[in-house]
């Protein structure tokens, strides 16, 4: 369990065994969609980003996510989300539904 805070409440989040064999990243945007980076079961990719939003409880796919090993997201006021993998910056500016590679990271991070 996890929970989640919006500045006026905090309610726990349940987060199901499947589809992840793991999950090492979870995002909560100032809209309320969760994002989750996770290693996947297979058959599927290694490395997911499942998003939860509009009250919905089952996590969704984001199969457009085109980097490595998502080491950590995040998002702005404006809600773009950020992903970073082991060797670049990514953004979405369409909740996560298609994908910027925004170029290699510094090699001292």
């Amino acid at each position: 369990h996890h929970y989640h805070t919006d500045g006026d409440s905090i309610s726990e989040i349940e987060v199901p065994n499947e589809p992840f064999y793991s999950f090492f990243e979870m995002h909560c945007t100032q809209t309320g969609a969760i994002y989750f980076c996770g290693s996947g079961t297979s058959p599927g990719p290694a490395f997911t980003i499942y998003r939860m939003a509009d009250g919905n409880s089952i996590p969704e796919l984001l199969s457009s996510y085109p980097g490595g090993f998502p080491q950590m997201i995040t998002s702005n006021v404006e809600g773009d989300v950020f992903v970073v993998d082991e060797n670049a910056l990514f953004k979405s500016d369409d909740a996560g539904n298609t994908w910027t590679n925004l170029g290699p990271l510094p090699g001292n991070i």
